[in-house]
């Protein structure tokens, strides 16, 4: 975590901030498929026969050739920069828009276009720390999303639900979360409700706070680089900050509260 936290008077809130980051994508799992019966049957222009325990071939495709001009040596420096600058900080462009977007789906979405977007605008780039450039880019590709799911009839309400108040706690359900590999099963398993409840109460708070603490407390980027990205002066990233961390603190209170009185 990054400096000048406050302490708070209950369960190492902080502490547990650090161990969550945003559910991460899914592994694709490949999988193969046998015919069953013996039949004849045409693939473009050849007719093949499909034996059991065989796998069917299939007529020869040309391969597409890519008519785009070959790079030149600025352009494939500039890739390679954008490389060494930008793709390490993949993990925390997703990370802030799963919390933003409150979608995971959306949020791989979103990174990306945000990537391509800060790739093609990277030539204008004029130093300053990398991770809050893209993290700007990322907040804007986020806001614009929301703006035009919110106004596509065709788009589930959870889906848009950047400014809404939806439950996010399903999203969380499938997702382990780092613990210790050592603590026992049920202390795992207490572990993993206290993570999976922090990134709900996170996710749950209105989203000037959401964002301002995800970037300084998960983040770790700085008041400046914050009031940067947001575009908001370090005075009101100051405020917004403590706020946040009121909000979170009183949650957290009224969410331990409820079990207690739910055990008892």
């Amino acid at each position: 975590m990054s400096g000048n936290t406050v302490t708070l008077s209950i369960l190492p809130l902080w502490g547990l901030m650090t161990m969550v980051p945003a559910s991460g994508q899914q592994e694709a799992q490949a999988s193969s498929k046998w015919w069953p019966t013996s039949r004849s049957t045409a693939s473009g222009n050849v007719t093949v026969r499909r034996e059991e325990g065989t796998i069917p071939q299939r007529a020869e495709e040309p391969v597409p050739v890519s008519l785009a001009p070959p790079m030149t040596a600025e352009q494939a420096d500039l890739a390679r920069r954008f490389r060494g600058l930008m793709l390490p900080h993949l993990d925390a462009a997703y990370n802030l828009a799963r919390y933003l977007l409150r979608d995971p789906v959306a949020a791989e979405d979103v990174a990306q276009d945000a990537f391509l977007r800060a790739f093609r605008a990277f030539e204008g780039y004029r130093g300053g720390d990398p991770k809050a450039w893209i993290l700007a880019i990322v907040r804007n590709c986020c806001h614009t999303w929301a703006k035009a799911a919110a106004s596509d009839p065709t788009v589930p309400l959870e889906r848009a639900g950047i400014d809404q108040g939806d439950d996010a706690g399903d999203a969380f359900e499938s997702s382990a979360g780092p613990v210790d590999p050592e603590d026992s099963p049920e202390t795992a398993a207490v572990r993993h409700n206290e993570i999976a409840t922090m990134r709900e109460l996170i996710e749950n708070l209105p989203i000037p706070f959401r964002e301002t603490l995800v970037l300084r407390e998960l983040e770790e980027l700085s008041y400046q680089e914050i009031a940067e990205a947001t575009g908001t002066p370090i005075g009101t990233v100051m405020s917004r900050l403590a706020r946040a961390r009121h909000l979170l603190a009183d949650a957290w209170r009224q969410r331990t509260a409820e079990r207690e009185e739910t055990r008892s």
